[in-house]
């Protein structure tokens, strides 16, 4: 390797390097803190290390707010949300991807229309609907305007789009159908490409506040986020140590799914800038 070649690989790493460290920090600063006692989090200038470990800012959130039921709530709410997307979108990128039928690419760009839409701009049609149908106040009003993804639907397709066609004839040879051919070739070798989607749509509707907090007012249907957001509007004051603490149980989920799922991820990206 020549001297320029080596530049440009060191300058990259450090590139990298510095990526790396600007994303992590912020993780790094949240746990840190969530273990400080409160007079330490004023401290100027600031510690990089706890000089003592407390663990009461973790112990005051979870008894102070029902985090249990916080935690449940999320878990029902992402886990409606992904089996209903997931169904729907494979069987839509299938359906775009593979099957011939008149209007699909007028369909399929139609399809994208909500992609170019913020969500603020459905937000009153959507809570419209589901008031008409007695859902304000239930986890199913939290699931059901996110019941496909047109982001999904994009991904997937073209996820499915790279798949070899033979491999799709040889399987209709076998006297397979389209969902024994979306079942035991299009999932198989779209794998990542999905899994990427899944975890897109974890992290977001994990993370959403805005529309659990316009379709929620009982505390026994509200997700995470709300429960982290009261530790900001205490009126005593804000108390650091335990909005960094509720925010480390929020995250904590988030960096378990990153680390069991990276290699699908990676795989997935790949795939894209194919």
């Amino acid at each position: 390797m020549n001297a320029p070649a080596r530049a440009r690989g060191a300058a990259g790493s450090v590139i990298l390097a510095a990526a790396a460290l600007a994303v992590a920090f912020p993780l790094y600063w949240i746990a840190v803190t969530a273990f400080k006692p409160s007079p330490e989090t004023f401290q100027f200038p600031p510690s990089l290390w706890p000089h003592r470990w407390d663990l009461d800012p973790l112990r005051t959130v979870w008894q102070t707010a029902p985090m249990l039921l916080y935690y449940r709530n999320s878990i029902l709410v992402v886990a409606g949300i992904l089996s209903l997307q997931l169904a729907t979108v494979i069987l839509a990128a299938y359906a775009f991807a593979v099957l011939e039928f008149p209007g699909r690419d007028l369909l399929f760009y139609a399809c994208l229309v909500p992609i170019m839409m913020p969500e603020q701009v459905l937000f009153i049609p959507d809570f419209i609907i589901l008031r008409s149908l007695h859902l304000l106040d239930t986890l199913a009003g939290l699931v059901l305007p996110f019941a496909t993804s047109a982001f999904g639907i994009f991904l997937v397709r073209q996820a499915f789009r790279g798949i070899p066609g033979e491999f799709i004839d040889a399987a209709r040879a076998e006297g397979a159908g389209d969902l024994a051919v979306i079942r035991h070739v299009m999932i198989p070798l779209g794998r990542p490409m999905i899994v990427t989607f899944g975890v897109f749509s974890f992290v977001f509707h994990w993370n959403d506040y805005f529309w659990p907090l316009i379709m929620t007012n009982a505390v026994p249907v509200r997700t995470l986020p709300l429960g982290v957001a009261t530790f900001y509007t205490q009126e005593s004051g804000v108390v650091w140590n335990q909005v960094m603490a509720a925010n480390l149980l929020l995250v904590l989920p988030i960096l378990v799914v990153f680390a069991l799922v990276q290699p699908y991820i990676v795989r997935g990206f790949h795939l894209t800038l194919q």
